[in-house]
């Protein structure tokens, strides 16, 4: 292709327009007869090639390469963007004509603005008189104070354009310092300009700092209307004893509601740090793929923030608390809908067994309401409330939603990412997860996601790369705590592990206080070998049920080290019980009954795991977890059978070609 030989990017694609038909990519906004519709972002890719070669054609071939960046789709998936490209064509905006077994061509439709004014010249009329000295010079100063006025009038006009500019996502006000204490007023200055730095540079339409300065003290009730954004930032900045305090809060465009609030204390040395902790927990609040989707009311998008905000912590069962309270409050929009089956599916091994079946019922309605009211399908959302051995299916809805969604959605890559790990496919996964990451790099759990891939695959040296930054970022968050533990295993540098465990923050985040301290204990046996700790660390972990969430692939990964093979055998049936059924009912109930093996199947498939990939006893597990019927009848085998020759593939493919 000429023009359009290069990946589609609709947040930098220019607007254009087809007859009637304004077209605008970034905003995914197609606007005919004054009235705006958003459409899909793959559907808007097809037809922006299209119009870059209006008037010629375009092979199937060309788009599969631009729109799917020549990833294998199915001809549903071309067929399906193409019939949502017609729905736009009409007498005044273009034609779509197929061109059997070749491809499509797009014919605009003409406008007056397409047609050149073309005046003829009046050969028989006399040339007119020269024109007089004075006469000229009167001209030249007329000319030149009309330039004048029509140059300051542009320029105001422009600036006032700018204010009312309705694409700005964010508006971020002047913090104020409440008293007259320095240090008060130069971190009020510094918090300010770091949100709207980190936001700028998460690719977040922010309106101007110099347009947004202007709103300061009583002005800053008239910012809304001026600005017009979506939502504005502002807080205050007070001294607090010996300490510094700030009140950030975010508040609706639309109306007065202020739709997410929080205070952030720091010592005054200390201080220095919370503009970019304050920007980071901003900024990882908003994906900016939302910036194409319509405004949400200010009470959805208070209850939205709050929910994303306990995610982001990896406060999983506070998130499923608010979010159930969220669908009480708002039952009738889509947004409360999804984010209720999205927390039940994160929290349900945290859930009472006796209620889990009724949990993910609700969680599946409420996803199949969202479906009934939004455009489009959920991919994550049905796969997370799939159970863990419908593998193909999981797979087959996630790669649907990944050709429907475009290239700018990182939630679809970040779940098929886990998928492919958690079944062997590491390399593929490793991908997936990377380009999660560039999509939204402040989704904590996007960069988690790539470490613990990378970290699967024994890549040390990269994963420390990606924690040592996400440390910095997120200090003390357990789910990077726990993938720096893990590192620090994987490296064998138990000094560094150790130290973790007795830092007095990062400690009880990886081993909670109890009677037994399972994971000091590992620590200690990989240590010494001691036959006395050694014997411990098969008591405390032979029974998953008594250990604290994901750390059960602590205990699997210890016992292989200290060559207690027969052990993890012994005790595999425990942690990855049978999970296949016969029918849908008894798939459901094992599933729930053992839910947390989706958080650490891919213990399996470590690079330090060998030799358990290596022993015969390992085919029985890929059996119950579904995982041997997944790779025989998909044919995509797990990355070990091309790496590790020893490893009991062979044999696995030999079965499935009887």
């Amino acid at each position: 292709m000429a023009a359009a030989d290069t990946t589609v990017d609709l947040a930098s694609e220019p607007a254009f327009r087809l007859g009637q038909l304004s077209i605008r990519p970034s905003s995914r906004e197609a606007i005919l007869d004054g009235r705006t519709e958003l459409e899909e972002p793959r559907v808007l890719q097809v037809l922006t090639v299209l119009a870059r070669r209006r008037g010629e054609v375009v092979s199937r071939e060309q788009l599969v390469e631009v729109c799917w960046g020549g990833r294998a789709v199915s001809e549903d998936a071309v067929n399906r963007s193409i019939n949502k490209v017609r729905r736009w064509s009409m007498p005044t905006t273009f034609t779509l004509e197929t061109i059997p077994r070749v491809g499509y061509r797009l014919i605009a439709a003409e406008t007056p603005l397409d047609k050149p004014t073309t005046i003829s010249a009046a050969t028989d009329l006399p040339p007119p008189p020269a024109p007089s000295r004075s006469s000229r010079w009167k001209k030249v100063l007329l000319g030149l104070v009309t330039l004048f006025v029509l140059g300051t009038g542009y320029v105001a006009w422009k600036q006032t354009e700018y204010l009312r500019d309705t694409s700005a996502f964010f508006a971020v006000l002047p913090f104020d310092a409440m008293g007259s204490d320095s240090d008060a007023v130069r971190l009020a200055e510094e918090v300010s300009t770091k949100i709207n730095n980190r936001l700028t540079g998460q690719n977040f339409k922010v309106v101007s700092p110099a347009i947004s300065a202007q709103f300061r003290g009583s002005r800053k009730a008239e910012a809304a209307t001026a600005l017009t954004p979506r939502y504005i930032i502002d807080g205050t900045v007070r001294k607090n004893g010996e300490g510094l305090s700030v009140a950030v809060r975010i508040d609706s465009g639309d109306s007065p509601i202020t739709v997410w609030s929080r205070e952030f204390d720091a010592s005054v040395d200390e201080a220095r740090e919370l503009p970019e902790r304050i920007s980071l927990v901003l900024a990882g609040l908003f994906n900016p793929t939302m910036q194409s989707n319509p405004r949400l009311p200010p009470d959805v998008a208070a209850g939205m923030l709050h929910i994303n905000g306990l995610r982001a912590e990896g406060r999983d069962l506070d998130a499923y608390v608010a979010a159930k309270e969220f669908l009480r409050k708002v039952p009738a929009h889509y947004t409360p809908q999804i984010w209720y089956a999205i927390s039940v599916a994160e929290a349900i091994d945290l859930m009472p067994l006796s209620e889990r079946a009724d949990l993910i019922a609700g969680a599946r309605s409420a996803a199949e309401n969202a479906d009934r009211i939004t455009w489009g399908s959920l991919p994550t959302v049905h796969a997370m409330l799939t159970p863990t051995v419908e593998w193909s299916a999981r797979e087959e809805r996630l790669r649907k939603g990944l050709d429907e969604t475009g290239s700018d959605v990182s939630g679809v890559r970040y779940m098929l990412s886990s998928l492919l790990v958690n079944s062997g496919r590491i390399d593929e996964g490793i991908t997936l997860a990377k380009q999660a990451v560039s999509i939204y790099p402040l989704s904590t759990r996007n960069v988690a996601g790539h470490a613990s891939a990378l970290d699967v695959a024994g890549r040390s040296e990269q994963t420390d790369a990606v924690l040592n930054k996400a440390a910095r970022l997120w200090p003390a968050l357990e789910a990077i705590e726990r993938l720096r533990f893990d590192s620090a295993l994987t490296r064998g540098d138990l000094n560094a592990a150790s130290a973790m465990l007795h830092d007095p923050v990062i400690g009880p985040l990886l081993d909670p206080p109890a009677e037994h301290q399972p994971i000091a204990t590992l620590v200690r046996a990989l240590a010494t070998h001691d036959p006395i700790d050694v014997a411990n660390v098969e008591r405390d972990c032979a029974d998953p049920a008594k250990l604290a969430r994901d750390r059960s692939s602590w205990c699997l990964r210890g016992l292989v080290v200290l060559g207690r093979l027969d052990t993890f055998f012994a005790v595999a049936p425990a942690y990855f019980p049978e999970l296949r059924g016969s029918s849908n009912e008894e798939r459901d109930a094992r599933w729930l009954q053992a839910p947390r093996v989706n958080r650490y199947v891919r213990v399996l498939f470590r690079s330090d795991m060998q030799a358990v990939r290596a022993d015969p006893r390992f085919i029985p597990i890929a059996e119950r977890l579904g995982l041997l019927d997944y790779w025989r009848q998909s044919g995509k085998w797990p990355d070990f059978c091309k790496t590790e020759p020893e490893s009991v593939c062979a044999r696995m493919r030999a079965n499935a070609a009887l």
